[in-house]
């Protein structure tokens, strides 16, 4: 029993409790990193030649690298991460009455009106003047 006893304190404290930590750290890590992502995204909102390539050689990945991270971290691709992220800038600003749509899609990077919109859509199941009409109310 007390060899038994003592496997199990083992086991107990050579996996999990090592496993936490590491876990705990990587937390951290990747707090760090989407912050940074985010951050390098926002800088260049209205760079509608912000790419995949510009994100990932400032944050010092390989394109399959960021990928693989973003999936891990957030279910995203990285354009889908970056579009996501216009896309919420764009929201901010249409909530804020911030001028008219067709300017709020070009500040926040899309040079096409009609695929901002699309793109609104598909995120907020609604078109941007429509949430900007509703909004107001």
């Amino acid at each position: 029993n007390l060899i038994d006893q003592r496997n199990k304190l083992r086991d107990k404290f050579s996996n999990g409790y090592f496993k936490e930590l590491n876990h705990n750290k990587l937390i951290g890590a990747d707090d760090r990193f989407l912050q940074k992502a985010t951050e390098l995204v926002l800088d260049n909102i209205s760079n509608e030649s912000f790419t995949v390539d510009m994100l990932s050689k400032s944050v010092g990945m390989s394109n399959s690298e960021l990928y693989r991270k973003l999936q891990a971290l957030v279910g995203l691709s990285p354009s889908f991460f970056i579009r996501n992220l216009r896309l919420k800038q764009a929201l901010i600003l249409l909530e804020n009455d911030y001028d008219n749509i067709s300017k709020i899609a070009y500040e926040v990077g899309f040079s096409d009106h009609s695929y901002f919109t699309k793109c609104f859509r598909e995120f907020y199941g609604v078109s941007p003047s429509h949430f900007k009409g509703n909004s107001g109310s």
